[in-house]
């Protein structure tokens, strides 16, 4: 079990991290972004606690571009209907926050019926 917890906080800490440096305006941010589906898909297949992988979802929803052909393809119709629908939900209320970061992290939580924090 101390392997399992090891693998998932070295692969998604690291994005908690991340994500803190961005909002810090850190002058030196990652030159390329993580493939966050690959991160969700993994947290589902193994199991991995949403707190952990949260960031990728959060990232995935408040991103500008839709999901792509390819994302659809790898992804369970389950997963595509529920990223979709946080997608949806926080581009309709968005405004109503103060941090956007915020209003994803909330629909997210409302959305994945393993939200527990």
């Amino acid at each position: 079990m101390k392997v399992r917890a090891r693998a998932i906080r070295e692969i998604y800490d690291p994005l908690g991290k991340r994500d803190k440096k961005k909002s810090n305006s850190d002058p030196d941010p990652d030159p390329e972004p993580p493939d966050y589906l690959t991160l969700i898909l993994t947290a589902e297949k193994y199991d991995v606690p949403l707190k952990q992988a949260l960031p990728s979802f959060v990232d995935l929803v408040m991103r500008d571009d839709p999901l792509t052909e390819d994302e659809i393809v790898r992804s369970s119709a389950l997963t595509v209907h529920r990223l979709a629908s946080a997608r949806e939900e926080y581009f309709r209320t968005r405004d109503q926050y103060t941090k956007p970061e915020n209003a994803a992290e909330l629909i997210v939580l409302g959305i994945w019926p393993t939200a527990k924090k």
